[in-house]
């Protein structure tokens, strides 16, 4: 439409509509410096590296899906709440000699014997994965080499079958058991231990020669006398009554790892020879 085609109603006077029109004017410009100003508000709130200031953004002014992993650096763990993580691995890992990553609840570090649990990687121990949870009295701990068991298990139903293992076996003819004060080998075994406990059982048939007899068992681990003395049985026998069996178990709670030697010898207390026949000796792991 041109100026030319514009018709001023009747009664209307020419200063009157340019008042209107000069008012409106003023308005639209009043609203638009309003705008202007708002806009360069916003900008001043970017700092020298073109950061959005905290708080300048609501979440009105952010479209759904807007913000990309790409855009996002750093986390703060305590920002995520309840959830769901669907069809997705959540992977940890470390990066060599910069410490542990992990989840735990009571316990701090590896090997703490605080009541809770702790999962992760062990950035000491070789970047070994481990899960330990318990307290001192009642653990079950995954090493990163072995599963070790602290405390009594109670079965509610029965063991399965594997659960003990046999480490070694041996047998011997016997000898003579000298008389006090001399101390003599029987028997002696090497097994493979893989830090759990074993048990070592030990039987034989043991005769007197010229009378009644007494004496001692003895199990070290090592060579005997220059081994560890793991523990002393009772023993007596008498002649003119046959053979007596001997036997006797123990359990080695702290064998190690790697080869392990036992030996049993055998201390007569008594005046007269002893002969010991049919020596056995079996040593089991118990692995569950």
């Amino acid at each position: 439409m041109e100026w030319s085609q514009v018709n001023i109603p009747r009664g209307v006077l020419l200063p009157t509509f340019a008042g209107n029109f000069q008012a409106y004017s003023r308005d639209l410009t009043f609203a638009l410096t309003q705008e202007i100003q708002q806009l360069w508000a916003r900008a001043e709130t970017l700092d020298t590296d073109s950061n959005i200031a905290d708080g300048v953004i609501g979440t009105l002014y952010i479209a759904d899906a807007a913000v990309t992993n790409a855009k996002i650096v750093t986390c703060s763990i305590d920002k995520l709440t309840a959830g769901t993580i669907t069809s997705q691995a959540i992977t940890l890992a470390v990066t060599a000699d910069a410490g542990d990553v992990k989840i735990q609840a009571g316990k701090t570090d590896f090997g703490d014997t605080t009541a809770g649990f702790i999962l992760g990687i062990d950035d000491s121990d070789s970047d070994r994965a481990k899960f330990e949870f318990g307290d001192a009295t009642y653990s079950i701990k995954w090493t990163g080499t072995a599963l070790q068991v602290t405390g009594d298990i109670i079965a509610t139903s029965n063991v399965q079958a594997g659960a003990i293992t046999t480490l070694g076996f041996a047998q011997d003819g016997g000898g003579n058991l000298t008389v006090d004060p001399a101390e003599v080998e029987v028997i002696d075994i090497t097994i493979t231990a893989t830090n759990m406990p074993v048990t070592i059982h030990f039987s034989c048939m043991v005769a007197g020669v010229g009378g009644n007899t007494f004496g001692d068992w003895k199990l070290w681990r090592g060579p005997m006398t220059t081994g560890t003395l793991l523990d002393t049985f009772d023993s007596a026998f008498q002649n003119g009554l046959g053979s007596v069996f001997n036997n006797f178990i123990y359990q080695d709670t702290t064998p190690g790892s790697g080869s392990v030697e036992y030996t049993v010898s055998f201390e007569n207390g008594g005046l007269n020879i002893a002969t010991a026949t049919e020596v056995n000796i079996l040593v089991t792991e118990n692995k569950k």
